[in-house]
């Protein structure tokens, strides 16, 4: 089993047992899925509301142990972005707005409220041919960062971790809350994984000035 897999897993597992019995802010999920089929693709995660009405995609992705796995990895990469928003368009194209959608890692999510023009966000070209990097158009990650991402930061994989995530979403999801994360604390995580980047690749490098 790959660590993808086993991560992705876990995480939904984590986040079934959060929603079992228990409402949010009026929000009910019946339903945690692996596998929900789009045009032939699979999310990796679902979460369903009543009425197989989908609440949230998610994107998930392993650790990489290599600087440019990192860089393909990290929730704000823009092809992870990317892959996860063309769920959300073509799940669209057939009259279904998904409110929510975010990216995680072992270390990190993020979550994204949905913009009702989601279409303008997204190059159809590329989300047919699954050119996912290239999926978003000029300036909307950017956007999406600012204007759109609800929730940002360390990922923990406890079930009160995804309770209180949930708890955010609904009232949000209800309006009896609004959510705005600052396009500044992205950077900040991106500027914390450059620094391990650099640290990793330094790491050889340093030892053997130590030692010599």
């Amino acid at each position: 089993m790959s660590r993808e897999v086993s991560f992705k897993d876990r995480f939904r597992d984590l986040i079934q047992e959060a929603v079992k019995g228990r409402r949010f802010d009026g929000v009910e999920i019946v339903k945690v899925e692996s596998g929900y089929t789009l045009d032939s693709r699979e999310v990796d995660v679902t979460l369903f509301m009543r009425g197989a009405l989908p609440f949230m995609f998610i994107e998930t992705k392993r650790k990489g142990r290599e600087r440019e796995e990192r860089k393909k990895f990290d929730v704000f990469a823009p092809a992870v972005i990317g892959q996860v928003v063309s769920y959300v368009f073509l799940q669209k194209k057939s009259n279904v707005h998904v409110p929510f959608f975010a990216t995680a890692n072992p270390k990190l999510i993020a979550v994204f409220r949905t913009p009702e023009n989601i279409e303008d966000f997204v190059d159809p070209q590329k989300v047919e041919e699954r050119e996912y990097e290239k999926v978003l158009l000029p300036g909307r990650l950017q956007k999406l960062l600012a204007k759109y991402m609800v929730i940002g930061g360390s990922l923990e994989l406890k079930k009160e971790f995804f309770q209180d995530i949930l708890d955010r979403l609904a009232k949000d999801y209800s309006k009896t809350r609004i959510l705005k994360v600052e396009l500044s604390f992205a950077l900040i995580e991106q500027f914390r994984n450059f620094v391990e980047d650099v640290s990793e690749s330094c790491r050889d490098l340093v030892k053997y000035k130590m030692e010599n």
